[in-house]
């Protein structure tokens, strides 16, 4: 699998650092993700997932109330309904969403599966390419985004077979995605 070698990042590099400071379990989703895995896409910002509950919320506002604009009742609406929050880093203007961690069979799965990868001299924890595939899969429904399936169609084009199919495949099926993923695999040529 294709490594990234920038280090270059130092708003990720600030928040990995107070995530694992406080024991917070992580993983790198989204486009960061997808350049992690060696498809290049600029982003605007990056997206974590974190696992969390509202016992946290106060530890984590204290993690960024310094320097990162953090909102503390955004954390803990989000923790209470599974969803994201943001922090902005005050120096770098970048922003970060914070995702919380949803408690279903699926989330667990996929924080079990990610993966520590090694970029420059750092390693850090980034979802699984078939769960960002996943991921995608789900965010493009919900959006409709052509952006979200061609990101797919590069993630298949450059792990080629790399891939766990038989686990892609599964997990469409019960997440409803079997279709869009199977014309997906006919547009870059994979047989299902």
């Amino acid at each position: 699998m294709k490594q990234s070698t920038s280090t270059d990042f130092p708003t990720l590099w600030k928040v990995i650092d107070r995530l694992d400071q406080a024991s917070i379990l992580y993983m790198l989703t989204g486009s960061m993700a997808l350049n992690v895995y060696g498809h290049a896409r600029a982003t605007n910002d990056m997206d974590i997932v974190v696992q969390i509950s509202d016992q946290n919320v106060q530890k984590l506002f204290r993690l960024f109330e310094k320097d990162f604009y953090v909102s503390q009742e955004a954390i803990k609406e989000a923790v209470a309904n599974e969803s994201l929050f943001n922090i902005i880093d005050n120096e770098t203007v970048f922003k970060v969403d914070l995702i919380v961690a949803k408690k279903d069979s699926f989330s667990k799965q996929q924080f079990d599966r990610r993966r520590e990868i090694k970029i420059g001299n750092r390693t850090i924890f980034v979802i699984s390419p078939e769960d960002l595939i996943l991921s995608k899969l789900e965010w493009s429904q919900e959006s409709l985004s052509e952006i979200q399936e061609n990101d797919i169609k590069n993630i298949m084009r450059v792990l080629d077979k790399g891939l766990d199919k038989k686990y892609l495949e599964t997990w469409a099926s019960a997440r409803g995605f079997k279709e869009r993923l199977k014309k997906i695999y006919d547009a870059v040529g994979y047989q299902s």
